[in-house]
């Protein structure tokens, strides 16, 4: 049935999956890369339910901290440059109060500090216009608390740190808060830079971190995945010994995985660490089933010299293997969407969507192409009239 399918409407079918590619092309620009861990596993998981505890309860799960380094012993000392960490985070926690837990900073044991030798008189609760009164109230609170100093400020006060809870959120926005945070820190240290020339002021922490390192592998698939198309373009070429065969091999190939993109793009589902798997994933066993296909139409269609027969051996040989084995493929990665693990739930939706997308390229879009752009691979006299 597939050649006489084929046959009918060979333009019809290319027009169906252009529309489709289009659609997904259009979706893949709507994808973010985006890890969330706390959307990694469904509604009620032990994990998921320990993070908004602890974003509830305890200020938030993930911590950045702001490095100040004044290259000067005492420079910590100072009342601008404290005052400017006031502001800062104050800044900061006006300006994100759904995302920010807490901030904390030798600040705030400074205004502390201030209020309790004055009588828990909440008018003091600021940072003295003296340096000589903040050298004191630092000298009597390292007496009492030496490891708590310690924790915020070097033993010769040249160098802190700003601590800011954040709340759970994906690596996407936590890009934008880091983005957005830094343009603050630069505007608000500009004016003290004329006391301490040489100040070092950077963001770092388990936030920073998380989120580049979430961001560098996401990305590195991604590149890896184009280098792999290109590569694997290369081979089907050499393979077939044909350009136009070729780029007609890897086309039903593409599609499967602008399929998975563009629906997730569409869908609003972000790329992350494990749906990237998709990709290089889908295309390993597309390759596979097209290889197939395509090296036995030419073995065919070198025997035969007939393009019509060489293309309804290679359905009828080729088609009913490759229709069992991803039917097998397909309803193994299936499964994989009951499981807790949502990473792995969508990498066996999307994933198994695919497969059976790639079936289809392989049993309609590939005959399409070849009724359409009849390939010879270098055969001489062959016959194209098409006959089923």
């Amino acid at each position: 049935r597939i050649p006489g399918i084929v046959q009918k409407s060979p333009y019809l079918i290319l027009a169906t999956f252009g529309l489709g590619f289009i659609i997904c092309a259009y979706g893949t620009t709507k994808i973010i890369i985006d890890t969330n861990i706390a959307e990694m596993f469904k509604q009620g998981h032990p994990i998921t339910a320990a993070v908004e505890i602890v974003d509830q309860n305890m200020s938030g799960v993930q911590n950045m901290e702001i490095m100040i380094d004044t290259k000067e012993s005492d420079g910590m000392l100072d009342s601008q440059l404290l005052t400017a960490i006031d502001n800062l985070q104050e800044r900061i926690l006006s300006r994100y109060p759904d995302i920010i837990g807490k901030t904390n900073s030798l600040a705030n044991i400074v205004k502390n500090t201030n209020r309790t030798m004055n009588d828990d008189n909440s008018d003091y609760y600021k940072i003295p216009e003296s340096n000589q009164a903040i050298s004191q109230l630092l000298f009597m609170f390292n007496s009492a608390n030496p490891e708590d100093r310690r924790n915020l400020v070097s033993d010769d006060y040249s160098r802190s740190h700003i601590t800011v809870t954040v709340k759970n959120l994906g690596s996407y926005e936590y890009k934008t808060l880091f983005n957005d945070i830094s343009v603050d820190v630069k505007n608000t240290f500009a004016e003290v830079k004329t006391n301490f020339p040489e100040l070092d002021v950077n963001l770092t922490g388990s936030l920073p971190t998380l989120m580049v390192m979430a961001d560098e592998v996401a990305n590195s698939q991604f590149s890896s995945f184009s280098l792999a198309l290109l590569i694997v373009s290369l081979i089907m070429i050499l393979t077939l010994g044909s350009l136009r065969g070729g780029l007609m091999g890897m086309v039903p190939n593409a599609i499967p995985a602008f399929l998975a993109f563009g629906l997730m793009g569409l869908f609003g589902v972000p790329l992350d660490t494990d749906t990237l798997l998709i990709a290089p994933i889908i295309l390993g066993i597309a390759v596979d089933d097209t290889i197939h296909f395509m090296t036995h139409y030419r073995i065919e269609l070198a025997k035969t010299r007939s393009i019509a027969t060489a293309l309804e051996s290679a359905i009828k040989e080729v088609g009913q293997a490759v229709m069992f084995t991803t039917m097998v493929i397909g309803l193994g990665f299936s499964v994989l969407s009951f499981s807790d693990y949502l990473g792995m739930a969508k990498v066996g939706f999307f994933g198994s969507m695919a497969i059976f997308v790639a079936l289809l390229c392989d049993l309609l879009l590939i005959p399409a192409m070849i009724l359409v752009f009849k390939p010879k691979f270098g055969v001489k006299n062959v016959n194209a009239e098409i006959n089923f």
